[in-house]
């Protein structure tokens, strides 16, 4: 990059990195897209973004995981490239034997796209390594001194019959639901819980549904279809008007399925970026000073404070080489829940939006803002003495128990660069022997090399050994303060009846349970997903499920969270309303989608009538 930046391209260079938080590498992707002629990554991009306006990738360093190196390639041969061809260079040290077996690899697999004339064969490169491990190819090679053993077993592989199969193989899987259903048993968990606790677009469009009319904007349209922002500040329309004229009055939070003329408002776009700095100028300053809250769960009142943390891999002159500036390793928000008693915790920062708002603190309460500044030292201490240093071991950890491993293939590199040199040397000892001024010259330059090859070696050594004791903890910063009391009304409380949200689960349970499906209880606040039940379906149906409870009848409340993850989720999200709990004949309504079909109040929270419900409530399965 400094090379780059350093022969006139200076404002010309995008970045992303492993240590860059996911707004700034929207913002990067979006300055490749606009006005930037390179995008310099590492494998940090190799997954999630889509690169399909660009068609030139450059391969600086190849992975010896065969599916990292077709995760880079399908960042820009994906959907939507209109280009053709698209050119993909991989750089190779073709004087080591891991280089030469690795070129043996790409140079096969270009013969074999030419011969069947389909660029899908990238596509496959991972699926052809299936039960083999590249890396043991190689690093069998370099240790048993036999590469052609190594080429004849990858050549052995990637025959143009091997590929077409696999590549057919593919095809029919795409046309039946895609390559995940080889893994699906597998696989099923964790990929349902990434697809459910996604923040967009629900936390997008309620962030600008109560934002909107403090800055003195309003939104006009539908904020979970298309919608348009007027009265904007001067200071935003700018970033608006980087989009042309035709799409700033069709703004959705909703990725769009095609090229509509519609602009996709979403963290890392710019004008969702500006607006979120312009509200945070205006507004983040009395997040600092704090807010009160209600948690109608809670016993006694609490503190609870956001706050920033970073872990950074410190700068260091005596390793200017590798270490010249101190790098940003990872950015977290975390969420402290803090009483009265001095007991201190973690909690989900999403904890937040399933309180409601309150109004003052209750006379038993105000010892809260008494100790609120021997509080916030405390919880600094927190974060610093005891979850900061977490935070640290986990990145500094796989670097230690990595070293013996890679100071052993720094050895190799050097063993192997001794070897060549050594053989060099012969070669021109015995030229120069015969008259060859030219080699006569270079011998003196091979001789210099080999002289400080060890020192090369142990300088190599050193820095890697200095880098876990280079990690260390980064800034603290609080966004945010709030107290929290406990609920004091007694409709407030009935809604939150503890017993009667028990039983409410438990029928919703066996109500799923009894259409064969599977049931997962997500309600646990560490996993924040805004639901209580996770339903596995036959025949891949997942249902998100948020499950309610009343005594006898009347308007339920949903939170925030649970409300944004309804505009998520949409027609995967149901409502589970259970009425008459307290009777020995409980009645259970289901809603899908309430997010289309339930008209709602702020009142604290997100309040459904018990009309709406009877009237929106689904019959049969």
């Amino acid at each position: 990059m400094r090379r780059l930046q350093g022969i006139g391209y200076a404002e010309q260079v995008a970045t992303i990195h492993g240590g860059m938080p996911y707004t700034e590498r929207e913002v990067q992707v979006e300055a490749f897209r606009d006005r930037c002629r390179f995008l310099v990554a590492t494998d940090a991009a190799g997954e999630g973004i889509n690169l399909q306006f660009c068609w030139l990738m450059v391969n600086y360093d190849i992975p010896w995981n065969p599916a990292r190196l077709e995760q880079r390639m399908g960042r820009i041969h994906r959907y939507k490239q209109r280009h053709d061809p698209v050119v993909v260079i991989n750089l190779v040290a073709a004087k080591t034997r891991e280089g030469r077996v690795l070129a043996t690899l790409l140079e096969k697999l270009e013969k074999i796209r030419k011969e069947l004339r389909s660029d899908k064969v990238f596509d496959v490169i991972g699926m052809q390594f299936e039960g083999v491990s590249l890396r043991d190819i190689i690093m069998q090679a370099v240790a048993d001194d036999d590469e052609k053993q190594a080429v004849t077993q990858i050549e052995g592989m990637f025959t143009p019959e091997q590929v077409k199969a696999r590549m057919d193989a593919r095809e029919r899987l795409l046309a039946t639901g895609g390559d995940v259903k080889i893994h699906l048993d597998r696989e099923r968990k964790r990929l349902s819980d990434e697809e459910f606790v996604r923040l967009l677009p629900g936390y997008v469009a309620r962030f600008i549904e109560r934002s909107a009319p403090l800055i003195g904007a309003k939104f006009e349209g539908n904020l979970h279809g298309t919608f348009r922002l007027a009265n904007l500040p001067d200071s935003l329309l700018p970033a608006l008007d980087r989009y042309p004229a035709e799409q700033r009055t069709r703004l959705t939070v909703y990725r769009p399925q095609d090229d509509s003329d519609v602009v996709f408002v979403h963290p890392g776009e710019w004008f969702f970026e500006a607006y979120r700095q312009h509200f945070c100028n205006c507004f983040g300053a009395d997040a600092e000073r704090g807010s009160v809250f209600v948690d109608a769960y809670c016993d006694a009142p609490y503190l609870f404070h956001v706050a920033q943390v970073t872990v950074v891999r410190r700068a260091d002159p005596d390793y200017a080489e590798a270490y010249a500036r101190e790098e940003l390793v990872e950015t977290r928000l975390v969420a402290l829940r803090q009483y009265l008693n001095g007991q201190i915790e973690l909690c989900p920062v999403e904890h937040l939006m399933a309180l409601q708002g309150g109004n003052g603190l209750p006379l038993d309460a105000r010892t809260l803002l008494v100790r609120a500044v021997e509080a916030g030292r405390l919880a600094l201490a927190f974060l610093a003495e005891q979850h900061l240093p977490e935070l640290v071991e986990q990145h500094r950890k796989p670097l230690v128990t990595s070293l013996p491993e890679r100071e052993e293939f720094v050895r190799r590199g050097f063993a192997f660069e001794d070897a060549d040199l050594a053989a060099t040397r012969a070669g021109l000892a015995q030229k120069a022997r015969g008259g060859d001024r030219r080699a006569a010259k270079e011998l003196g330059g091979i001789k210099t090399q080999q002289q400080n090859l060890a020192a090369r070696r142990e300088r190599a050594l050193q820095v890697l050994r200095r880098e876990p004791e280079l990690v260390a903890a980064g800034d603290i910063e609080f966004l945010a303060h709030a107290a929290v009391v406990p609920a004091r009304a007694a409709a407030d409380r009935q809604r939150h009846d503890k017993e009667i949200e028990a039983i409410a689960v438990r029928l919703a349970t066996a109500y799923e349970e009894s259409h064969d499906a599977w049931v997962e209880d997500v309600s646990d606040p560490v996993r924040a997903m805004g639901f209580d039940l996770l339903s596995h379906r036959p025949d891949n149906e997942d249902r998100a499920i948020e499950v309610k409870g009343r005594r006898a009848v009347g308007d339920i409340q949903m939170s925030a969270n649970e409300w944004v993850r309804a505009a998520n989720l949409r027609g995967k999200y149901w409502l589970y309303v259970v009425y008459d709990c307290a009777t020995a004949h409980p009645r259970l309504l289901r809603v899908q989608d309430p997010i289309a079909k339930l008209a709602a109040q702020e009142r604290g929270g997100v309040i459904i009538d018990e009309k709406a419900i009877f009237d929106a409530a689904e019959a049969g399965t």
